[in-house]
């Protein structure tokens, strides 16, 4: 599966948390392309219409995004808004929140998962990961089957949702 990694990388602790994404869909063999590796913007070196008809098409070529939505960085939020618009399913990553903290609603309802820690998205990923395995002729349409087979899990264990007096 081919999976778009969406997130700031604009300090070292940032990038670290894409790093560390990235090792982990590799580590379920999920193919992965995220921006801060594949076409870092180099003013005067790099087309920035390029970079952002490339990311496009990549996000469109995509089975699933991540996306990290710490600190609500806008370039991460436009390619959220764009995966939605063309069908691309969303998990979210939340990391960063305390006691009270609230999820934005419009993220929540866009997404097929919002992931509150590195662990609950480690658990989607081998979901989607054994999903695939056990589904070997995976085709792109039948993503909704799989994600609600996810969902149906995720239920079970009572993760991967956000309950509805912790959104604004």
């Amino acid at each position: 599966m081919n999976t778009y990694i969406a997130a700031p990388f604009f300090n070292d602790m940032q990038k670290a948390v894409v790093d560390q994404i990235k090792g982990m869909c590799e580590s379920y063999e999920l193919k992965v392309y995220s921006p801060k590796d594949e076409c870092l913007f180099v003013p005067g070196e790099t087309d920035p219409r390029r970079i952002f008809l490339d990311n496009l098409k990549t996000i469109k070529n995509s089975d699933f995004l991540i996306a990290v939505t710490d600190v609500k960085d806008v370039g991460t939020l436009f390619e959220c808004g764009y995966a939605y618009a063309i069908g691309t399913p969303i998990v979210y990553v939340w990391l960063n929140h305390g006691e009270g903290d609230k999820f934005n609603l419009m993220l929540n309802e866009s997404g097929v998962v919002v992931c509150k820690s590195l662990y609950d998205l480690t658990s989607v990923l081998a979901k989607v990961s054994a999903w695939c395995g056990a589904n070997p002729s995976f085709q792109r349409h039948k993503q909704k089957v799989m994600w609600k087979y996810i969902h149906s899990l995720l239920e079970e264990e009572k993760s991967g949702f956000i309950e509805e007096e912790n959104l604004e």
